[in-house]
């Protein structure tokens, strides 16, 4: 079984002097919410995914409200954070209403694999793969470093210049899903990119592996990449679909 978990819970704070009526990845594009453009790209892959998990806090009746409890056939459930637990504790949480693989997406970033793709994770004590895209500018996410297996090495949220970025897309089997839900949360936010990451390589507590692609990347976080939404859907949606 495998679960697509969209990490929707942010406040959308830069994107306020264009939309301030509801969650960032509910913004609207083309018409309807840019997550759901993400979830039925998502959904038009050959994963097969058995149920929707969404990590929401503000404003999370909105994507309650859109979604439902079933979304195009599939299962949806909602992980609600009460206080905001940054993108780590919102995947520990989310990952204790799991039994299965999960792909983790960020609700307000597109970088979809292309439909070839086969679900990543393939053993070899490799628990986690990360999406990355090569960039000529890494400031605003950070890079990843890897060695010639692939194996992640270190993620650095301070580089400048040309490397390799995080995708915030998340691939983990089923055995770490469990542990990772099992984790506390003992201080918040919980960063992901930050806190949890690091800290897993730098203690070996789960193996990390990079899957490099080439695709279209949009991260609607900030104005000006957010007015980009409408002309990017048009063109790489149909790609996917």
């Amino acid at each position: 079984m495998k679960t697509l978990v969209v990490l929707a819970g942010g406040f959308g704070t830069r994107l306020r002097s264009l939309v301030n009526d509801v969650p960032k990845p509910m913004a609207p594009v083309l018409g309807r919410p840019f997550v759901s453009w993400l979830v039925d790209a998502w959904l038009g892959l050959d994963f097969n995914f058995d149920q929707i998990v969404f990590s929401v806090g503000y404003k999370s009746q909105v994507i309650r409200d859109y979604f439902g409890a079933k979304y195009k056939g599939i299962p949806v459930k909602y992980s609600v954070e009460e206080t905001p637990l940054g993108t780590g504790g919102a995947l520990i949480m989310a990952c204790r209403l799991v039994d299965d693989e999960v792909c983790v997406v960020n609700g307000d970033t597109w970088f979809v694999p292309p439909l070839e793709v086969s679900w990543p994770i393939a053993g070899n004590g490799i628990e986690i793969c990360l999406l990355l895209k090569y960039s000529e500018d890494v400031c605003r996410y950070g890079a990843i470093t890897f060695d010639s297996s692939g194996l992640i090495t270190s993620i650095k949220s301070d580089q400048q210049g040309c490397g390799y970025l995080n995708g915030g897309v998340y691939f983990i089997n089923r055995e770490a899903t469990r542990l990772v839900g099992e984790c506390s949360i003992k201080c918040t936010p919980l960063s992901l990119e930050n806190d949890l990451f690091p800290r897993w390589i730098d203690n070996k507590q789960f193996g990390f592996k990079a899957v490099l692609m080439d695709q279209p990347f949009l991260d609607i976080g900030i104005p000006v990449d957010y007015l980009k939404a409408d002309s990017f859907i048009e063109t790489n949606f149909k790609v996917q679909s």
